[in-house]
């Protein structure tokens, strides 16, 4: 209940991976090194950016890739250009229950969160909104992050990402 009531109030800029942290390719990479980002990464879509990660144009899904590169002829090539996806935009100020339901309406998973001047601030996923309302969802191939380790009595190295509310409630 207490999600659900958060849920209406909570604004992208709380729940974004920021633009540091999004691992994206450049429309014009190579599609051998792309492949290996998909396998490397785990990710079921890439933000494509163009010249720098700020411009992102548009994002790659995993299915789209692997089916148009394992049925490519010999002497094919192609581009990510030809199996891009339009990405959507949104305010860094929305609110996450309208980012969903545009998303939901519009059938998009991912979008690009900008700042008030039009920069990227980072990416916003449908699946970072629904765990703001149900908790953390996982994947089978995720990897279970640790937010802090003790390193000895009373000493702790805590990820700098932890939001300071539940930092605060671990450590009581």
């Amino acid at each position: 209940v207490k999600s659900a009531l958060e849920f209406d109030e909570t604004v992208v800029d709380e729940i974004i991976t920021h633009r540091v942290d999004v691992i994206a390719v450049d429309v014009n990479e190579d599609i051998e090194t792309v492949k290996e980002t998909f396998i490397n990464e785990e990710y079921s879509r890439l933000p494509v950016y163009e010249g720098f990660i700020d411009h992102i144009i548009g994002f790659v899904s995993q299915k789209d890739f692997f089916k148009k590169y394992l049925t490519k002829k010999e002497d094919e090539t192609f581009l990510l250009r030809d199996i891009m996806q339009e990405i959507h935009y949104v305010p860094h100020l929305m609110k996450i229950s309208d980012i969903m339901k545009q998303m939901q309406k519009d059938k998009v998973h991912m979008a690009v969160v900008l700042d008030q001047y039009g920069g990227t601030l980072g990416i916003v996923t449908l699946e970072d909104i629904l765990e703001q309302l149900v908790g953390e969802i996982w994947d089978e191939d995720e990897e279970i992050e640790h937010n802090y380790y003790k390193i000895g009595k009373g000493e702790f190295l805590v990820n700098g990402d932890m939001e300071l509310e539940d930092m605060l409630g671990l450590f009581d």
